[in-house]
């Protein structure tokens, strides 16, 4: 550039723009893996409070209504999103019963996914 010009070469702007390049090619897809981690992770946490709220409506039900159970639930996060929540209640021995709650859903992978959860209950 000569003295007294303003504005930038057009060396500098190509250069400008490989750099952005370079970096958007590193940038987007650590940003895609961060939003399917965070994405898991609410999955994860919605689930956990199903399970949750399963066990402490079987626990206070016990052991009047102590039988096994299934439904479909819609997740409040994502709208595409189901679960298969199901519950056992099962006699293990005379005056101990085993409750279990299992959760399965197709993870962004395509994949069947499940977490369950499990408690023993006497009876007086």
């Amino acid at each position: 550039m000569k003295r007294g010009e303003e504005g930038v070469t057009l060396a500098e702007v190509t250069m400008s723009l490989v750099l952005i390049g370079v970096f958007m090619v590193f940038a987007v897809p650590v940003l895609h893996e961060i939003k399917m981690k965070e994405t898991e992770e609410i999955i994860r946490l919605e689930i956990d409070h199903l399970m949750e709220n399963e066990m402490e409506k079987q626990l206070s039900a016990f052991p009047d209504r102590c039988a096994g159970e299934s439904k479909t639930v819609k997740s409040e996060e994502f709208p595409k999103q189901v679960y298969l929540l199901q519950t056992k209640c099962r006699a293990v021995e005379p005056f101990l019963y085993q409750m279990e709650v299992e959760v399965q859903w197709k993870g962004k992978d395509g994949k069947t996914k499940s977490a369950r959860w499990m408690t023993h209950r006497f009876q007086d």
